[in-house]
């Protein structure tokens, strides 16, 4: 499975944000591999915040000014939600 991932994303080419008014943002799909078997890891969003309390998802959100790329913004945001 790595292997294929691997492979998919090199080939990989993000389009640009259409729309300059939208914020950028950027998720992590985390991978783990327990026992041999292949899982994805995902974060229960909390019901404190506004939009989606208690709904699954990919560790992510919007990027900060302090971001030099998005894939900092994905790093970042999974250091602090998992």
């Amino acid at each position: 499975m790595k292997n294929k991932i691997k492979k998919r994303l090199s080939a990989f080419t993000p389009l640009p944000n259409p729309q300059p008014s939208f914020h950028s943002a950027a998720i992590l799909i985390p991978f783990l591999n327990k026992d041999g078997e292949d899982h994805v890891v995902l974060t229960m969003r909390s019901h404190k915040v506004r939009h989606h309390q208690g709904q699954m998802s990919f560790p992510g959100g919007m990027s900060s000014k302090t971001d030099v790329n998005l894939l900092q913004t994905a790093l970042r945001e999974a250091d602090e939600e998992i």
